[in-house]
């Protein structure tokens, strides 16, 4: 059978004017289901929607939809199946009704994180989907194609919801047990993916050594929803897919897309050992819990082309951190930990988020004053994002701050601003300032929302970056700052309204939806 696996991506950023979808290296997920269905005799095509840009033809991610629905017209698949991300969800649907409309007879299947765990909601809401696999794919896609390849039933299949053809109900099976040995699982194929690049080669791939989370607290993160447990693959796996990415496909860089790579600290030196013993030209960069990483690690990872970590910090306020469920580090430890890597030679990252249920304008100060005695060379900032699947998500249920529901929008730009006072409001504006002036000096990267990226609609017609009707809309509401408009415009900040984050206030936990704050490589000042 024919395949068409879609990953409609999130658009995080820019690079040379252009948005761009992730880190601009292609997806892991999708790339490992079709190298799997391929294997098993079938014909199985991936398509990155968001990946024009480093395909040469940037234009395409204005008109998705109709990108997708040239890919259909050549491919003539029977199945599709698209990745469900909880931030491109909405696109992720577009996507569907998009392969519905060109062709009701193509089977629709769901997967990813977000349809993992809202997979009732899904089928109950959208009949575009037709089935939804649940947590991990590889032999699930497998036996799913296969049932449609026999025209069999799907009653048993393990870890697949669907909707029962003819009483219309939803039928969730047994769960699939998960993949004990990794090793199992064949390399990312990415000769297709190669062969539509300008220069035929990847300068930067991602490289997945476990799956889940060794430590699995933190109560903002849905990684043991959707990854119950930690299993890792084995040195010699992983450097041997480390030896075919550079080697075959002309890989420079490698994002090691654990949760934690340091985790075990063993383990992972002798990664590094082996990655030094092949003599495997990389550069190399990962994230790490804050007690993960030792100085032997640090050595080894920096001789095998390490050149940074990223560290989620995500607050200087050490009660916050435990609010969160973080591992209990203190810090001293945290500063302790800097100090290693900068003696290594290795950059540091610091992630951190604000304005999580119990957090403080004292908190919000010791956070930026954690952050100047740091002085980290990359930080990214965010507003804290409520995630289904995650406690936090349970939390913000019990105090009714959200249903289920909110998940159901489909609308481009979200207009909570009735959530939150204006006050409320003000204080976010303030809070966004305060970063800039603490951090004077630095580069800051916008994390660029929905209304910083220009779209085209079914009929085509292309819109402004912001949309001059959102303007007019946020202006009569009274609640949209036009002077702040156009000063983030001329000074390339981003605007800090209208973002898709939800935001729980620290003190009152009420919900509203307000701005991420951003980051970008800082730039020390002379």
């Amino acid at each position: 059978m024919s395949i068409f696996l879609v990953y409609p991506g999130v658009l995080v950023g820019r690079r040379g004017g252009i948005p761009c979808e992730g880190n601009g290296f292609p997806s892991l997920g999708v790339n490992y289901l079709a190298t799997v269905l391929r294997q098993t005799g079938h014909k199985a095509i991936v398509e990155d929607i968001f990946s024009g840009e480093i395909r040469g033809n940037p234009w395409d991610i204005w008109s998705p939809s109709k990108r997708l629905e040239k890919q259909l017209a050549e491919l003539k698949p029977h199945i599709v199946g698209i990745s469900f991300l909880t931030p491109s969800r909405r696109e992720s649907l577009l996507a569907a009704r998009v392969v519905k409309r060109f062709d009701p007879n193509i089977r629709v299947v769901a997967g990813g994180p977000h349809a993992t765990i809202m997979h009732g909601q899904l089928l109950a809401n959208y009949p575009e989907i037709d089935v939804v696999v649940i947590g991990e794919a590889e032999r699930t896609l497998c036996e799913v194609v296969e049932a449609f390849e026999l025209k069999e039933c799907l009653q048993d299949v393990k870890g697949v919801a669907f909707r029962n053809e003819s009483s219309g109900s939803i039928v969730v099976n047994p769960p699939r047990p998960l993949i004990e040995n990794l090793d199992v699982v064949p390399f990312p194929d990415y000769g297709e993916y190669l062969c539509s690049l300008p220069n035929k080669r990847m300068s930067i791939a991602s490289v997945v050594t476990g799956r889940g989370c060794p430590y699995g607290q933190c109560n903002f993160c849905a990684s043991q929803s959707v990854w119950p447990g930690y299993r890792y693959r084995s040195v010699k796996n992983v450097v041997d897919e480390v030896e075919i990415v550079v080697k075959e496909y002309g890989v420079e860089n490698i994002h090691i897309h654990d949760d934690t790579f340091p985790s075990p600290a063993e383990r992972a030196v002798c990664i590094c050992k082996e990655v030094v013993k092949k003599r495997i030209e990389v550069i190399l960069d990962c994230k790490a819990t804050l007690n993960s990483a030792t100085r032997d690690f640090l050595y080894w990872y920096r001789k095998a082309g390490g050149r940074s970590i990223f560290f989620g910090l995500e607050s200087g306020s050490q009660k916050v951190r435990e609010l969160m469920g973080k591992p209990r580090v203190s810090n001293k430890q945290v500063e302790f930990m800097v100090r290693m890597l900068r003696e290594a030679g290795i950059k540091v990252g610091i992630f951190v988020m604000f304005g999580y249920p119990g957090e403080t304008s004292r908190d919000v100060q010791a956070t930026c004053q954690m952050l100047k005695r740091l002085n980290p060379d990359r930080v990214r900032c965010t507003l804290t994002k409520v995630y289904p699947g995650t406690r936090l998500y349970q939390y913000a249920k019990q105090h009714k701050m959200l249903t289920d529901g909110y998940w159901l929008s489909e609308a481009r730009r979200h207009r909570y601003f009735s959530f939150a006072s204006d006050d409320e409001v003000a204080e976010i504006r303030k809070l966004d300032l305060l970063l800039r002036e603490e951090f004077r000096g630095l580069d800051i990267w916008s994390e660029y929302d929905e209304q910083d990226i220009p779209y085209a609609d079914e009929s085509g017609t292309k819109h402004d970056a912001l949309g001059e009707q959102y303007v007019e809309e946020m202006k009569t509401s009274g609640r949209f700052n036009s002077t702040t408009y156009k000063r983030g415009k001329r000074a390339g900040t981003q605007v800090s309204l209208g973002s898709a984050s939800l935001y729980i206030h620290p003190q009152r936990h009420q919900s509203c939806q307000l701005p991420c704050t951003s980051s970008r490589s800082p730039q020390k000042s002379s």
